[in-house]
């Protein structure tokens, strides 16, 4: 950023944001502030969001791609699931949004493509656009008989 703009990151666990807080002054993020608050509750007409451009989303994921415990409960993952839609569609609402990000650090198809085709089925002002084009490992294709399927494995990414 270059010490132009402002970057406000959003964190309700206690602990985590207290780690936020200690990584953004330790990397000297200037321009970035930690806030304590639950995402879902911030009112994206606010005039203090007024201007926000770009989110880049984050959320809580089974952490099956970086944890020796993922959380593997089929009824927890579709409770993720569920959450990473709701944050997706919440940050949509921003006014000024022209581009979001959404990043997990799972490698289940249901925090990822399966999330993506839900929230591009649930709205139509949004568009998804291929990540870092140059990356040679995309995404899933769920089926190969739906083209949305593939646009969507196309336009993600994997680690």
């Amino acid at each position: 950023m270059e010490g132009q703009g402002r970057l406000l990151a959003f964190e309700q666990d206690e602990r985590r944001f207290m780690l936020l807080k200690q990584m953004l002054k330790q990397k000297g993020a200037v321009c970035a502030e930690a806030v304590h608050a639950n995402f879902l509750k911030v009112d994206p007409t606010a005039a203090e969001y007024c201007d926000v451009t770009h989110v880049l989303l984050d959320p809580s994921c089974s952490s099956s791609g970086m944890s020796l415990n993922p959380i593997t409960d089929p009824d927890a993952l579709h409770e993720l699931a569920d959450l990473q839609q709701r944050l997706i569609l919440h940050a949509m609402r921003f006014p000024s949004l022209e581009a979001l990000v959404y990043s997990t650090c799972s490698v289940n198809d249901m925090e990822n493509e399966c999330v993506v085709e839900a929230v591009l089925s649930a709205q139509s002002k949004f568009v998804l656009e291929p990540a870092l084009p140059w990356w040679h490992r995309r995404g899933h294709v769920l089926s190969d008989l739906n083209p949305l399927h593939q646009h969507i494995a196309r336009c993600c990414v994997r680690c």
